[in-house]
């Protein structure tokens, strides 16, 4: 954990998901987001029915939300994360309960986000 590459910025250090949670991805990620507000990532999973939250400079994992077909995922205005789904749009709080379902639709969503 933490290899530094030559051709890589300086400073910039490798980051590797703990085996534990590496487990919970299922082999494939759809997307990642990076906050601005806090030092957390959101990876979703679908293959492993998560969102994984982890300290980005430590890969230090805070928590794994279980959400069915996990896609897209942004950075919220306030912090929180914003992912697609199968089933529909959720928030996910870093600190916060399970996810909290803002949108769902007859739709199905992709796997890409963008802020409109």
């Amino acid at each position: 954990m933490g290899n530094t590459a030559p051709d890589r910025p300086a400073g910039h250090r490798d980051r590797r998901v703990p085996a534990p949670q590496q487990a919970h991805l299922g082999n494939y990620t759809a997307s990642v987001a990076i906050s601005r507000h806090s030092p957390v990532a959101a990876i979703t999973a679908p293959r492993g029915k998560c969102v994984v939250l982890l300290d980005y400079r430590s890969a230090e994992p805070l928590r794994i939300v279980l959400l069915a077909d996990p896609g897209g995922v942004l950075v919220g205005a306030d912090g929180s994360f914003v992912v697609s789904s199968g089933a529909g749009l959720f928030r996910i709080e870093a600190s916060g309960a399970g996810p909290q379902l803002l949108v769902q639709h007859a739709l199905h969503w992709d796997n890409h986000l963008s802020r409109a």
